[in-house]
């Protein structure tokens, strides 16, 4: 990738981040305080898939949805001191995966 194509990656994930952001009225009440009084936050991130993977790739699977809770505003920061994300997978049917995302105080 070249640092032209890398700009115009960054221009539109910007774009996109902006609209995520922009709308919070999605947030609910109670995660909004917590957010706004700035207390710690846990993530948990349950993963339902057909193959399990090891926990390097669902840790680096999971940071797409937790920059997607920073981007709509349901966690202020996503950094050690603002939130603890917590992994856990499961077996399911391939027809049946899916993510669960719980936010809670700590």
């Amino acid at each position: 990738m070249n640092a032209d194509n890398l700009q115009d990656h960054d221009q539109q994930e910007a774009r996109g981040t902006e609209q995520v952001a922009s709308d919070a009225s999605n947030v609910p009440p109670q995660i909004r305080e917590a957010v706004a009084a700035r207390h710690k936050l846990g993530v948990l991130l349950v993963s339902y898939r057909s193959r399990v993977l090891d926990e390097d790739n669902l840790i680096g699977g999971g940071k797409p949805w937790i920059d997607a809770l920073r981007y709509g505003r349901f966690l202020s920061n996503d950094d050690p001191e603002s939130v603890k994300v917590f992994y856990l997978q499961r077996r399911c049917k391939r027809s049946e995966e899916r993510v669960d995302i719980f936010i809670f105080k700590l």
